[in-house]
């Protein structure tokens, strides 16, 4: 049997009434999960059959299943269930949903590729690649709502559109579903709602809900959107006995749906339930812990949980005000290898940051120290769409023979140059062996194009003409600017329907600018094929294989995994907590939220670090320590900095006394 704490082995015990396991970071709850299945069937006799655990992961899943088949060896494990959401549904929908015509039981299940190239196909003209995400969110959204397009049209005016009219969303939605009527085919979401119709208007699904399982054990309950908990609430209406495992302070995934107020209704919800909370953590030394319970006791909370460990006290936290992001980036690296030298392995290090973007600097200066790395959840900078949009141009005025670069740009931003002409005109240049910029030339002798598709051919060429002259005339990010107006990139980006995708790819092209910069200032040179190899050589070393990397993610990315030693960057007002939360009391909470659980991943070491500059949008920002930090108790930390050098900075020290509302 896995050992089991007090209070864990009262959870697993727990089997005659409705529970909600509040377990705080690193407290056990896969172990108390398992350890549950493992109860029930070998000393309470309930038969594999009867028992359904559900997860948000396929490697949770099978973690558990691997557990319980170690201890229970002997047990005939076949139609015990511990699945995803996603793979319940799909099992369930495979017995019954010939009962919602047209289905049938062959369905396909689409991932969010194919949905964007239904969207497309659907479309009489271009559509761009934000709007079709933008629809997809939305029709997610109704669909988890349980929304489908015959609904009355006042369900969908209360859904925030846009610039557009609900109706003209709708008028896609109806479209999308008819053809996945019509081909058979469901998307994610369908994999959670459908089942819940299928409950409510079939008797023959209620009545195996019913029959089939006693037990119902649920992993990450803080993350269930309104759709993965009405399926819950089937089983309860169905006489099951419900076991939710999770932690109302790791509630950090509201942008994807997820409901916070579902695990903290959970008594209201289920009658004659029970609340056990789990305190003690296996994973971070006490320092960590005292320093992670000061921040998270800031937030309102139904349940109060102090997390304690008999783990070593270890270290404290620390943190770094640096001057500048391109200091605390090149700082992180030096104690990167730090710590490497005091025997931390890079494989057990982790570098986190609120958005995406700020991992440029951060890349940077792990290539030039040699450090392998790896990027979790996420794009390495250089490979960045709307980057390799911009290197795609510039490869091409470098080199034109580039072929593949040219293709790339030819029609975008979209111009009207289609793929029959492109491939006509990648034809006609291999026919004569010709460059696919030669090509362009010669057909308008050869007549090869409409005469209005020649024209914008002539264009095009006629932009990539202007952009070699100005190249010569202009500093290297200078002309980087000038070409991001006259090929429109910039524009197209920052005009997205979607803003925070449009702020974020915006803030990338910025990075690129300043990196562009940084590179001239460094080597002297505007020399632009110079600038590419650069990257190129970026790029390269990037894509080596190595075990022992330091991993950079997103903090959101972060979630589940753990490390010897985190440094948390970007610990500003405006970064972290993010700008667009500031306004709002839930959703500084979830800011918060999320730094709980950067801080709760470290095992052994936490270094977070903030800049007082830092480059957004092209511009220098001055910016003051994150409100987090100052939420932490003095003894609890190490600090570190020299805000003197910082000009509209007053003395650190004041920072810790003065009231928060009055220096924000």
């Amino acid at each position: 049997m896995i050992r089991l704490n007090k209070i864990q082995k009262k959870a697993v015990e727990t089997t005659d009434s409705h529970l909600l396991v509040m377990a705080g970071a690193g407290s056990g709850k896969t172990r108390v999960i398992t350890s549950k299945i493992i109860h029930l069937i070998k000393n309470k006799g309930v038969p594999p059959y009867a028992i359904l655990a559900i997860t948000f992961t396929n490697k949770a899943a099978d973690e558990m299943k691997t557990r319980v088949k170690e201890v229970l060896s002997s047990t005939d494990m076949r139609h015990l269930q511990v699945r995803t959401f996603h793979s319940f549904g799909a099992m369930l929908l495979r017995s019954f949903i010939s009962h919602l015509p047209p289905y049938d039981s062959r369905f396909t299940i689409i991932d969010p590729g194919d949905q964007k190239k239904i969207i497309k196909s659907l479309a009489e003209k271009a559509v761009k690649t934000a709007q079709i995400n933008f629809i997809l969110q939305l029709i997610s959204s109704w669909k988890n709502d349980f929304l489908y397009p015959d609904a009355p049209f006042k369900s969908f005016a209360m859904y925030d559109t846009g610039s557009k009219e609900p109706g003209y969303y709708r008028e896609w939605y109806k479209k999308y579903q008819d053809h996945l009527l019509k081909n058979n085919l469901l998307d994610f979401d369908d994999l959670i709602a459908l089942p819940v119709q299928l409950s409510q208007k079939n008797s023959a699904c209620n009545d195996y809900l019913k029959s089939r399982w006693r037990y119902v054990l649920v992993d990450e309950y803080q993350d269930t959107n309104t759709c993965q908990e009405k399926i819950i609430r089937l089983f309860y209406q169905n006489g099951a006995t419900i076991t939710a495992v999770g932690d109302d302070d790791q509630s950090i995934y509201s942008f994807r749906g997820a409901d916070i107020t579902n695990i903290r209704c959970f008594e209201n919800n289920y009658k004659k339930s029970s609340v056990i909370q789990l305190e003690q953590n296996y994973r971070s030394t006490q320092s960590i812990l005292d320093a992670a319970n000061d921040v998270i006791a800031h937030n309102r909370r139904k349940y109060q949980k102090k997390l304690f460990t008999r783990n070593e006290t270890g270290e404290y936290p620390s943190f770094t005000f640096y001057y500048s992001d391109r200091e605390e980036a090149a700082e992180t690296a030096l104690e990167i290898l730090k710590a490497n030298d005091r025997g931390c392995a890079f494989a057990q290090t982790a570098v986190f940051y609120r958005t995406n973007y700020q991992s440029r600097l951060l890349e940077e200066n792990l290539i030039q120290k040699k450090i392998p790395y790896q990027i979790i959840g996420g794009y390495k900078f250089f490979e960045r769409k709307e980057i390799k949009d911009i290197i795609s141009y510039l490869n091409v005025l470098a080199n034109k023979r580039d072929s593949l670069s040219l293709q790339r740009i030819i029609n975008f931003p979209p111009r009207g140059i289609g793929k029959k002409t492109v491939t006509r005109l990648i034809n006609f240049a291999a026919d004569r062996q010709l460059t696919l910029m030669q090509a362009f030339s010669q057909s308008r002798s050869c007549k090869l194009l409409p005469a209005k598709t020649q024209r914008k051919i002539d264009k095009f060429s006629e932009l990539i003409n202007k952009l070699e002259k100005d190249m010569q005339r202009h500093s290297l990010v200078g002309f980087m600017k000038l070409l991001l107006q006259k090929t429109m990139l910039f524009p197209f980006y920052q005009q997205l329907p979607d803003k925070n995708e449009a702020n974020e790819r915006c803030e990338n092209i910025f990075q690129l600018l300043e990196a562009a910069g940084e590179f001239a200032e460094n080597n002297k040179t505007n020399s632009l094929p110079q600038f590419l190899e650069h990257i190129s050589l970026h790029t390269a070393q990037d894509e080596m294989a190595q075990q022992d990397t330091v991993k950079l993610m997103t903090v959101h990315n972060a979630k589940g995994l753990e490390f010897d030693t985190v440094f948390v960057t970007g610990m500003e007002e405006n970064t972290f907590p993010h700008i667009l939360s500031i306004d709002d009391p839930d959703e500084t909470e979830e800011e918060r939220r999320l730094f709980y659980v950067a801080m709760t991943r470290a095992r052994k070491n936490l270094f977070l670090s903030g800049a007082g500059e830092r480059k957004q949008y092209g511009r220098s920002k001055y910016l003051f320590p994150s409100r987090f930090i100052r939420e932490i108790d003095r003894n609890h930390f190490k600090y570190y900095n020299d805000i003197s050098r910082i000009d509209n900075k007053e003395n650190m020290e004041d920072y810790f006394v003065i009231d928060q509302h009055e220096y924000f």
